[in-house]
């Protein structure tokens, strides 16, 4: 594995450079990566100011990191310099920081006595440079190191633009000001006497929003920055926002936040400096995508061997080589490196849907259940919404299998945490409260009677049921529990049968979730057992022989 180093440099301030470094950070810390920080922008740092990175707020950094160099001309240890960073959520990747300094009366002091031109015409500052990469690279594996460099033409600016990257992140404004200097800075990048030039990846920001008339400023500033950087800004801008202005923030991480359009725009650039590595882990996926899509069996294997090389030990790559052997029909390679990848990292979701699938078809429901409390016991790294499904499908399971008291334990768990959500839908509210209902009727539990009303008020409330047939069928199945339960015997045949009639419009290769079994069925089972629930409904009572109240209504006759 390379590490793909990158600098964020803009000509003047004040176009949110530190901003995009570090949401974009944030977005490849949400994608699993290894992320390591730089503020390089020695004299007005700030990314200690974003309360997400806190921890690196006050500790010893760069310039500390360099003064001890020269004091003793050799590189010190890395590690009391670069500090781990937890940000907000449950997110897989890690993130590290190498903060400017401390900032105390020292910093200044031994920021002044720094002198890079000094460094580099002695010849040692490149071997310097090299070292410390290096060092970076061994101590914490990163996928990516984002630097935050010094803004106009200085001595820093100039190492952070040739000496450190392999991609240099070039953020300018609109005005004459901003396009001329970054001219400038790029031809300097481009023509410096290096052994490997950086790429040079340009983005407007913050690009007002006007509309893009064709004889408007905002179109005549975008062609001047175009004719005069010698490139197409397509797609490669970041919108103003107000906001984003006002306080830093890791807004991609932030689903509160009111402006989707400024997360896209960071989204896009952090895809642009993933598609410049071209050895990095998510290129590879992409080729991997395309191998799959056009079923090259040969370039699966070379992209699996390299994976195989390069990305042992991330359950990403894992993974995807288990997709590629599929692709070669093998089917039991395929399973065996899906295992692999859920055991390197339970919390990627990937294997962990393939592997349900593949033991619910071989019936190897043990092994659903072991990967399922694996999880469960890492709930902590889970976002909500995933460990509500992880509890559904446990749920769903231990229901099928008759083990209705454990089942009725998850739903329970599931039920609190909705009531938690003031986000979730009313469909998830029925869904959730029905579950842990019948749950723990099936368990022998007291379920109060305002429960049930409950649960069928929910269903009332709805104005439509979303989804295709085959979820309808499941809902009108379920819905003549709560009806069946509380008297109301004409509602509830009524439910079976609309659950009846709706799924004869799928087809026979659908399967529908049948509330009796807990389980799939294919078409022709759905009507057997709804017919098994009509007939327990004539002698009043339910498939399993609970006994229902006197009916509080006639039974009408099927139309």
């Amino acid at each position: 594995m390379k590490t793909f180093w990158t600098s964020f440099y803009s000509y003047k301030g004040g176009v949110g450079r530190s901003l995009a470094l570090a949401n974009v950070a944030a977005l490849l810390v949400k994608r699993g990566h290894r992320v390591v920080l730089f503020d390089f922008d020695l004299e007005a740092p700030g990314l200690d100011t974003y309360a997400a990175f806190a921890d690196a707020k006050e500790k010893p950094g760069i310039v500390e990191y360099v003064a001890e160099f020269q004091r003793h001309q050799a590189a010190p240890e890395i590690t009391p310099y670069v500090h781990a960073v937890s940000l907000p959520g449950q997110l897989r990747g890690k993130l590290w920081i190498m903060p400017a300094g401390r900032k105390d009366k020292a910093y200044n002091r031994l920021l002044a006595r720094t002198r890079w031109a000094d460094l580099f015409d002695a010849g040692i500052g490149m071997p310097f440079v090299e070292n410390w990469k290096l060092s970076i690279e061994q101590q914490f594996q990163p996928d990516y190191v984002l630097i935050d460099s010094r803004t106009g033409l200085t001595e820093i600016g100039g190492v952070c633009t040739t000496a450190f990257p392999d991609l240099v992140v070039v953020l300018f404004g609109l005005n004459e000001q901003n396009i001329e200097g970054t001219a400038t800075v790029a031809r300097y990048i481009r023509e410096s006497k290096l052994e490997r030039t950086p790429q040079i990846h340009f983005v407007a920001t913050p690009v007002p929003n006007l509309l893009l008339d064709k004889k408007g400023l905002l179109r005549e500033r975008l062609e001047i920055a175009e004719k005069t950087l010698g490139i197409q800004l397509a797609g490669n801008s970041i919108r103003y926002w107000p906001s984003a202005a006002l306080i830093e923030r890791l807004f991609v991480l932030d689903e509160s936040f009111s402006e989707p359009g400024l997360a896209q725009d960071h989204n896009a650039l952090c895809n642009k400096i993933t598609d410049f590595n071209r050895n990095g882990l998510d290129f590879l996926l992409s080729q991997s995508e395309e191998a799959i899509r056009a079923d090259d069996v040969e370039l699966g294997a070379k992209l699996a061997t390299v994976l195989a090389t390069e990305f042992s030990n991330r359950s990403e790559a894992v993974f995807c080589r288990s997709r590629l052997a599929r692709l070669g029909n093998g089917v039991g390679e395929a399973v065996q490196l899906a295992e692999q990848a859920f055991a390197l990292d339970p919390v990627y979701e990937p294997p962990f849907e393939f592997l349900s699938a593949h033991y619910r078809r071989a019936k190897q429901f043990d092994r659903i259940e072991a990967m399922c409390e694996q999880l469960l016991r890492l709930s902590s790294r889970l976002p909500r919404d995933r460990k509500n499904r992880v509890l559904m499908s446990i749920g769903e399971l231990r229901m099928s299998l008759g083990n209705y008291i454990q089942a009725a334990q998850h739903y329970k768990q599931l039920l609190e945490h909705a009531l938690d959500d003031e986000r979730r839908p009313p469909l998830l509210a029925l869904v959730y409260q029905f579950n842990a209902a019948e749950s723990a009727r099936r368990a022998g539990q007291n379920v109060p009677l305002s429960t049930w009303e409950k649960i069928i008020h929910l269903f009332e409330g709805l104005p439509v049921l979303e989804g295709p047939p085959i979820l309808a069928a499941n809902r009108h199945e379920a819905l003549y529990i709560p009806y069946a339960l509380t008297g109301d015997i004409p509602k509830a045949r009524d439910s079976l049968l609309k659950a009846k009639r709706i799924a004869e419009t799928a087809n026979d290769l659908e399967t529908m979730f049948s509330v009796r079994d807990y389980r799939n069925v294919n078409r022709a089972e759905f009507r057997a057992i709804n017919d098994d629930l009509l007939a327990a409904l004539e002698r009043g009572e339910l498939w399993d022989g609970t006994k229902l109240p006197a009916q509080t209504k006639e039974l009408r006759p099927e139309d």
